[in-house]
């Protein structure tokens, strides 16, 4: 089991290579295509690294020239086993439309389109789904996209609390009240483990956040798992306290309860139309 960049660069290690390093000067884009196409190149070379089955999950994050690597890995590219799996309402990247067939992929008449939410109770995906519909609008929802299209969820057949939304005066109090609320629960026998506190990316908030919780929680500390990129590398689930984490890297990630704070910063993903940045705020919420 391994992230892409991680298999691509152990991929490009046979061949004496190296992992394009991602420059501001250049178009991520740009990047992602250059490590598919090397891979892509190294795998011509080297027959010997070749696999029965490959699953690609979270597919609609990758850039396409990863897929069609992956076509490449197969030890058997019309027999063997190319599972992918992919919810075109979480798309946060930017990605340049494709089809399955351009990227070497045969999957007409072999899809199978999964409506049923399993994860969240009622309450939550259609709080979620009516939220992220009503700021995205739904002409853009019905836009048709063939590879990753969005498909609206049925409702959960697991019931619970309703999500609330608090509304504070100011960033501090947002702060304070979110601490209060994660107490609470502690003290009600929840373990802070199991309790993630989600935030967009602004990160002087955050050491604001980890100073006032050593006021106001009393035996718990925060595990901030998006502080650096070693962090976020070595998480570890048995490592104790309250998950702190980014809203984009709380994707696959799950918990008992969930404050999503500052909501307010995606006030200009709304009034911008930025899709992409929107779809964060249900992924957050699911």
């Amino acid at each position: 089991i391994r992230h892409f960049h991680s298999w691509a660069g152990a991929i490009l290690q046979q061949n004496q290579e190296t992992l394009p390093r991602y420059d501001r000067t250049i178009d991520d884009d740009e990047i992602d295509n250059l490590i598919g196409e090397k891979v892509i190149d190294v795998l011509n070379k080297i027959k010997s690294i070749r696999y029965d089955a490959i699953l690609v999950d979270e597919a609609h994050l990758m850039h396409p020239t990863w897929l069609k690597a992956l076509t490449f890995a197969l030890k058997d590219s019309q027999k063997g086993s190319l599972l992918i799996i992919n919810d075109g309402s979480q798309k946060l990247r930017r990605r340049k439309g494709f089809t399955w067939r351009s990227v070497g992929i045969a999957a007409t008449g072999r899809t199978r389109v999964l409506t049923h939410n399993y994860r969240n109770t009622r309450e939550i995906i259609n709080s979620s789904w009516n939220i992220l519909s009503s700021l995205i609008g739904q002409k853009e929802i019905d836009k048709k996209d063939e590879t990753f299209p969005v498909i609206t969820p049925e409702a959960s057949k697991r019931k619970g609390k309703r999500p609330r939304l608090i509304i504070t005066n100011s960033c501090s109090d947002i702060i304070s009240q979110a601490l209060i609320e994660c107490q609470k629960e502690i003290d009600l026998d929840r373990k802070p483990e199991e309790i993630g506190l989600l935030y967009n990316s602004n990160r002087n908030r955050v050491n604001g956040l980890i100073k006032e919780s050593k006021n106001l929680l009393k035996n718990t500390n925060l595990y901030w798992v998006t502080e650096s990129k070693e962090t976020k590398l070595s998480y570890n689930n048995n490592r104790k306290g309250i998950r702190l984490v980014t809203t984009q890297s709380a994707l696959g990630l799950e918990f008992k309860s969930v404050y999503l704070l500052w909501g307010n910063d995606f006030d200009q993903s709304y009034k911008e139309k930025d899709i992409h940045r929107l779809r964060e705020l249900y992924v957050a919420m699911t």
